[in-house]
């Protein structure tokens, strides 16, 4: 059974880069394709073309007057050894930065205090409570680690808003703490208390990926997601989230989102007419080419040294629609992208 429908964009929303900037990691993920016992060729993204393109969204920021985020991501970006000169020439150019990791590299106070200065969001990749944790990772004592690393995190950013150098450096804002879940089959059902437990630790915000298959092929019949198991998660959502904002935790997630969810655990197939690419968002990956998504880096993929101003990112709208139109990708007839479907349905913290 095939859904079809049309992303609906505000033009009015911040415009989000999301680049892997490598394809290295120090853990042994049992889901992950960058895990380091998956056999594959490892690359980091060129820094002289995606500082030239920061110039480019720098541009394109000024012109359009939505401010521009900039994601970073791996691999574990941590690992990069480029990041933090990459990192502070972006914020230079005043562009805002994120950065996701498996938060091990926060343990060390210079790392933890570049995030803090640097970062206007800091998410953290935590994939249940003890046991469930270090055998999804492939490391022990993970969660004890990190739950240190978080509220630390946490106890000193009010403290590291009000040092000088701070101010200077991002006029005082405080990064917003965010952690990401990964759901699978035998995680799903402890999500309350684990989201109740991310709560105690301080966290901001909480938001969750269904298991998908395509990374690791092999892991995903006996771990994805069942039909029963979303339904019971759809249930209790509404208020399992109304109960975190009372204690001041946001759990991101819209209704499209979960239908999403749920159409995969029952194998039905949701089709994007439109998602109208390049207006609020693009994916770039370590090898420079920015395409619609994560998933059409290899059909629709441009390689960001040909993008040299704002005109030309708007260009690729109508040119990756038009590709689309000629050529829709296999992955758009059933698209898993989940800034389409709204996963983070709630706005950032306002500073």
């Amino acid at each position: 059974m095939m859904e079809s429908t049309s992303f609906e964009v505000s033009t009015t929303d911040r415009f989000v880069v999301v680049v892997r900037v490598n394809t290295h990691c120090d853990l042994g993920c049992l889901y992950c394709g960058y895990s380091k016992d998956v056999h594959r060729q490892r690359r980091s993204i060129s820094v002289k073309s995606l500082l030239r393109f920061g110039e480019v969204l720098r541009e394109l920021q000024q012109v359009s007057g939505r401010k521009v985020l900039v994601s970073l991501l791996g691999g574990e970006p941590f690992q990069w050894p480029a990041l933090i000169p990459v990192a502070t020439q972006l914020v230079q150019i005043d562009l805002s930065l994120s950065v996701t990791t498996n938060g091990l590299a926060l343990e060390n106070d210079q790392t933890a205090r570049f995030a803090m200065d640097y970062m206007d969001e800091i998410t953290i990749s935590i994939d249940g409570l003890g046991a469930d944790h270090d055998r999804l990772r492939g490391s022990r004592g993970m969660v004890e680690r990190l739950e240190r690393i978080v509220r630390r995190i946490v106890s000193h950013r009010i403290d590291a808003n009000r040092s000088p150098d701070r101010g200077a450096i991002r006029g005082g804002i405080k990064p917003l703490i965010r952690v990401n879940t990964v759901l699978t089959r035998h995680t799903i059902a402890d999500f309350e208390r684990f989201a109740q437990r991310m709560a105690d630790w301080g966290v901001d915000e909480l938001t969750f990926n269904q298991l998908g298959g395509n990374d690791r092929p092999e892991f995903y019949p006996d771990n994805h997601l069942l039909e029963d198991q979303v339904h019971q998660f759809t249930e209790m959502f509404p208020r399992v989230r109304q109960e975190l904002r009372e204690r001041g935790l946001e759990l991101s997630g819209s209704q499209s989102y979960l239908h999403r969810i749920a159409c995969t655990a029952r194998h039905q197939t949701i089709a994007i007419e439109d998602c109208f690419p390049a207006t609020r968002f693009l994916f770039i990956d370590e090898t420079g080419h920015a395409s619609p998504c994560s998933f059409t880096s290899d059909c629709l993929g441009v390689p960001i040294d040909q993008i040299t101003n704002a005109t030309a990112i708007e260009a690729l709208a109508s040119t990756w629609q038009q590709q689309r139109r000629n050529h829709r990708p296999h992955v758009c007839k059933d698209c898993h992208a989940t800034h389409v479907h709204s996963k983070f349905s709630l706005p950032v913290l306002t500073r």
